[in-house]
């Protein structure tokens, strides 16, 4: 059987992983070229987008720009774990995402083997493990572990410190220092450093960053690398920090506070590149359950084919949606939500197909509930909005408000919103734009766009959104000036808390000349940036149907970083 051909994205890694240390973007790309010059025609915008799926995980940004690779970056940083009551009399010990991501650098994926040696103070060295599932990790070195701390006279309130010696060895050193030795100024001094870049990082993507990735990137660029360590992250990073960064960017993120009781049973599936990790025979993991029986397989299938199946979706090396005409998608469509997993077409659910599976209960409804504050579940039109489990008020909370003033034909109904029509077009000539649309991670890609001067800046994102074949599931904004997020010349999408909005601006108002440029972002969370160019203005264009695709070069960008 022929080996399956590596990735771009599988052949970054490794170059990163075998060099002697952190490289620029520049040299990734001379070195992907020199490797595999027939996997990309732009080396580096190839790196670029590789890179861009990346967040939090095996390859890292230093402050200077280079990437390196993380269980490496991560050597030298040290946590502190204060112990409670529980620890020493249960004598177990609970990690935050913190410490997990020290001693777990790759997240549990395969290419860190073998169990963690930890080294305690005084020259004895144990092995460990991280065992559990999100919300109940523990490190368990067994019985010398805490035999050490009693003999030490461990007790409430001291601190366990946890330094990484070598990530890629799995080489930790402990060490216990009493609540009496603790240096309180120069923790304070900590904390503040730890928190002003876990605030930058928020920062940088808009308030939409999750725990693990802001205490990855602490981990591996330096704000943990200090001899005395702050204290530990989740009792810092409380909502009075976060909480105003998400303000400002106007979003509600609850996951860039931590894990709470409401999302425990939601975040694992989020945390992790699959919710199927954990059902993978990980050492003192206990496995995730994929409840189903004889009843949810369609006639004539065995219960061995739904099973590869599904584990041919939710698997360890990445999400892998199903195709919309596979036969088995009903039936996993059905399993895979009651068990509380991301639908298998890699889009939301819709909430009155969830309905009409599983009905309106209690139970149910929560889920929906949950589901849509999360993404997984988009909240249609079709769906019971007044239902006693969910009152019609609690519905309009979760539903994106339709802004004043925005013509219904842009409203979100569930169906796929179209752009309008140009009004003039339909009936003579018209003053079009042709516009060129590029991405900034492929310039392999690009659409030609002519929209009439009496169409609006909604319409020419929509025509963008059926060029690209995306979702239109997130906020966007056009940029007028060369800079994205820059509120002064940013015209935001209906939604948004822009001072200006697409739907009251048209082509015609802009004032566009032939070679000018402008930027529009989708999303921004992933923050995919196209940029659009005049090519050319028709004064007198003949009467036809505008916005239309004029014409294609290349595969659109994917929307989400999972698909190849």
């Amino acid at each position: 059987m022929a080996q399956k051909r590596p990735s771009i994205s599988d052949i970054v890694h490794q170059i990163v992983r075998k060099a002697p240390g952190p490289l620029t973007v520049d040299e990734i790309a001379q070195q992907l070229a020199a490797t595999a010059p027939e996997a990309s025609r732009d080396p580096k915008n190839s790196v670029k987008n590789s890179l861009s799926n990346n967040r939090g995980g095996a390859l890292m940004r230093l402050p200077d720009g280079r990437i390196g690779w993380k269980p490496r970056l991560i050597n030298g940083a040290a946590l502190r774990h204060i112990f409670y009551d529980e620890d020493l009399a249960e004598r177990e010990l609970l990690i935050g995402d913190a410490i997990y991501d020290l001693l777990e650098p790759l997240r549990g994926q395969t290419q860190l083997t073998g169990a963690l040696r930890l080294e305690l103070e005084g020259g004895r060295s144990v092995v460990g493990m991280v065992t559990g599932a999100v919300g109940q990790r523990a490190l368990d070195a067994g019985p010398a572990l805490w035999d050490w701390l009693e003999d030490r006279g461990a007790a409430p309130g001291d601190s366990l410190i946890i330094t990484a010696l070598d990530g890629e060895e799995r080489h930790y050193s402990l060490r216990l220092e009493p609540a009496a030795a603790r240096d309180e100024a120069a923790v304070a001094r900590r904390n503040q450093v730890v928190l002003a870049a876990a605030v930058a990082f928020l920062r940088r993507y808009r308030g939409r960053a999750v725990i693990w990735e802001i205490v990855a990137h602490l981990n591996a660029t330096g704000p943990a690398h200090d001899p005395v360590p702050s204290d530990p992250f989740e009792d810092i990073w409380t909502e009075e920090v976060y909480g105003p960064v998400q303000d400002e960017y106007g979003v509600d993120f609850p996951l860039a506070g931590g894990h709470s009781d409401l999302f425990a049973d939601l975040s694992h599936i989020l945390a992790e590149p699959s919710a199927m990790a954990d059902a993978v025979a990980l050492p003192g993991v206990k496995p995730v359950e994929i409840e189903f029986g004889p009843d949810d397989l369609p006639p004539g299938v065995a219960m061995e084919a739904v099973r590869a199946k599904i584990e041919a979706v939710y698997n360890r090396g990445g999400f892998k949606p199903l195709a919309a005409d596979d036969p088995l998608l009903p039936a996993i469509y059905a399993i895979a939500a009651r068990n509380g997993l991301p639908s298998p077409t890699g889009k939301p659910y819709k909430a009155s197909e969830l309905q009409a599976l599983f009905g309106s209960d209690e139970t149910t409804i929560e889920w929906i509930e949950r589901g849509a504050i999360f993404g997984m579940v988009e909240l249609d039109d079709a769906f019971s909005a007044g239902t006693p489990e969910l009152p019609a008020d609690l519905f309009a909370a979760l539903m994106p408000a339709t802004p004043a003033r925005l013509p219904a034909a842009y409203a979100r109904t569930g169906a796929p919103r179209k752009p309008r029509p140009s009004p003039q077009g339909s009936k003579g000539p018209v003053t079009t734009y042709l516009l060129r649309l590029t991405y900034t991670e492929d310039r392999g890609f690009s659409r030609d766009i002519e929209i009439a001067e009496d169409q609006n800046l909604e319409d020419l994102h929509l025509v963008i959104q059926k060029a690209l074949g995306w979702d239109d599931d997130h906020l966007y904004s056009f940029y007028m000036g060369r800079q994205p997020f820059d509120d002064k010349t940013e015209i935001g999408s209906p939604w948004s808390e822009s001072a200006r909005h697409t739907h009251q601006v048209t082509l015609g108002s802009l004032g566009l000349r032939v070679k000018q440029k402008f930027l529009y972002l989708f999303d921004y969370g992933d923050s995919h940036l196209f940029e659009l160019q005049v090519q050319k203005i028709t004064p007198q264009a003949p009467k036809g149907s505008y916005p239309r695709v004029a014409a294609r070069v290349g595969r659109a960008p994917s929307q989400y970083g999972d698909e190849e």
